[in-house]
């Protein structure tokens, strides 16, 4: 427990107090982007997701000789195992491949089904033995299904490289506002964090943890007024984490209801696609400062589409309403 707290503490206080250096770096170096909702369109710098993730991994690499120390104190602690090092590694391949799509800005399809082999090494140390579904069943994973292969490696195969995958992109589609996915994200890992301690399964939270201290430490700089954007590496390691920490805590059911409104705001892009309409990715601002919303078919644009509303009334409402089915996560599943 000691080490997750001093791995949270390390993430948050590293990167609050480099962001601003890394910020200006950024502007320096021109990697910038237009804040669409501002009147004076800034050019914001970018990639904020990159710096968390290489922040995460420094301090993860930090966990032994944190971990020995803490043994010489005669402290218990759960030091970093073979799993813990694959969520890393898997989180990695996503965070890079979000660096890739920044550069190239890669057409739909290799977003979506690319990242499907990205969370094969996670099943190297990972063998899922049961399928819960809260207050029906838990599904025996380890009976044989045909000869020599059971549903285990069907789950592991297919249903857990989709779902991690399903959960970065949804991730990474819920944005567009100052502050609005890196709050979202936290709120989601916040909640799977507190549910891994109802139901007394804590193991292999310091990942997790880290990447907990360093995404609110982002939030604080991308908050409206944003001072640095996330970029595709964000939301997509944000998500990877996300899905990583649900798949190995066999909280399928549960992450689904946490992130009901992630699959409503993917579920009205797939309206959009399939009835040939054309996505709109901004809206517009208003004199008043508020927003002008293209059509009400996104999560973020169904409130402002009717009523006027500001860029920071917006992302607080979205993200009470993702608190209000965390709670009711934490409370009924």
């Amino acid at each position: 427990m000691i080490l997750n707290f001093i791995t949270f503490a390390l993430s948050f206080i590293i990167v609050f107090i480099l962001l601003p250096y890394f910020i200006e770096r950024l502007k320096t170096s021109e990697n910038t982007i237009v804040d669409m909702y501002k009147f004076d369109k800034p050019e914001i710098p970018t990639h904020g997701g990159l710096i968390v993730l290489f922040i995460v991994i420094f301090v993860c690499s930090l966990v032994p000789l944190i971990g020995k120390s803490l043994g010489r104190l005669s402290l218990s602690y759960e030091n970093i195992d073979q799993l813990d090092i694959s969520i890393l590694f898997v989180i990695t391949i996503f965070g890079l491949f979000g660096v890739f799509d920044d550069l190239i800005n890669l057409p739909w399809l290799p977003k979506i089904f690319l990242p499907i082999c990205f969370s094969f090494p996670l099943l190297v140390v990972h063998n899922p033995e049961i399928f819960s579904i809260p207050h029906v069943t838990q599904i025996d994973l380890s009976e044989e299904l045909i000869s020599g292969i059971d549903y285990s490696d069907i789950f592991k195969i297919i249903i857990i490289p989709v779902y991690i995958m399903v959960v970065s992109n949804l991730a990474n589609m819920h944005s567009g506002f100052n502050g609005l996915q890196t709050g979202l994200s936290s709120i989601i890992l916040i909640t799977i964090l507190i549910k891994s301690y109802i139901i007394d399964n804590t193991s292999n939270t310091i990942v997790p943890f880290s990447f907990l201290g360093g995404m609110l430490a982002l939030w604080y700089y991308n908050k409206y007024p944003s001072k640095v954007f996330e970029g595709n590496i964000g939301p997509l390691a944000f998500g990877a984490i996300i899905g990583v920490f649900i798949v190995i805590k066999d909280l399928y059911v549960f992450g689904i209801v946490i992130m009901f409104p992630h699959i409503i705001d993917f579920l009205m892009l797939c309206y959009i696609r399939f009835h040939g309409l054309t996505f709109i990715k901004f809206g517009k601002l208003n004199k008043d400062g508020t927003i002008n919303a293209p059509n009400p078919i996104k999560m973020k644009f169904i409130l402002p589409y009717y009523y006027k509303l500001t860029e920071p009334q917006i992302v607080n409402i979205c993200h009470l309403i993702t608190v209000s089915f965390c709670i009711f996560g934490l409370v009924f599943v």
